[in-house]
């Protein structure tokens, strides 16, 4: 696995270093501590997994760097790690295409387990968004829902659709319980709907997942 890591603290960088390489010891980590180290990088390591970004470095403005990031490196996620981690602040990167957004302020365990999610081919959203009762992907056609999904996400969608349970989810895809239930609670927000059933109706109509033969 191949990170960039791109925050101007040390600090911060050694920490989550010690989080990542606690999910993964073989985990290879790029830093880089401004938005110019960031952009040459992304560029020069072509094969990465996925980008973890402060919105605020010195020299540029984060959601630029976002937008610039999707045209330079559009197969690479984008998870963001910042301070900023107000309600539109975390929708403006979502609605961007970020594939995931973790507050600095959260413990260490969640943090953890925000990244074993985006790992795993999730989007990891802070719990305090996921009870807003406001769509975060409220600017999204139904027919862009596809784009935002992860090949996780539409692989659990799908097992779901045929009538598996979290537990059958899991044992097919290796991953626990625990961990389909946090990419539902996310899959129902940004579908926009309740339960198991909703979700399996909306993702057919929309040609998410296939029709039931």
């Amino acid at each position: 696995m191949k990170i960039l890591l791109a925050d101007d603290h040390e600090l911060v960088r050694t920490g989550v270093k010690y989080i990542i390489n606690s999910i993964d010891a073989n985990a290879t980590i790029f830093e880089v501590q401004n938005y110019h180290e960031l952009l040459t990088a992304s560029k020069k390591y072509s094969d990465l997994d996925f980008i973890l970004l402060d919105l605020i470095m010195p020299g540029g403005d984060g959601m630029d760097a976002i937008t610039q990031l999707r045209h330079s490196a559009p197969d690479t996620s984008i998870v963001i790690l910042s301070l900023q981690d107000d309600y539109e602040t975390i929708r403006k990167s979502l609605n961007l295409g970020v594939k995931g957004f973790i507050p600095k302020s959260i413990s260490n365990s969640v943090m953890k387990h925000a990244l074993e999610i985006i790992i795993a081919g999730g989007i990891y959203i802070p719990s305090s968004l996921l009870e807003n009762k406001e769509n975060i992907f409220t600017n999204s056609k139904p027919e862009d829902l596809n784009l935002k999904l992860t090949r996780r996400q539409k692989e659990i969608l799908e097992l779901l659709g045929s009538g598996k349970s979290n537990k059958a989810i899991g044992d097919i895809l290796g991953v626990s319980e625990s961990t389909i239930r946090s990419h539902l609670t996310v899959l129902f927000k940004i579908l926009n709907v309740k339960n198991r059933t909703e979700a399996s109706f909306y993702a057919r109509k929309l040609g998410l997942i296939s029709e039931v033969v």
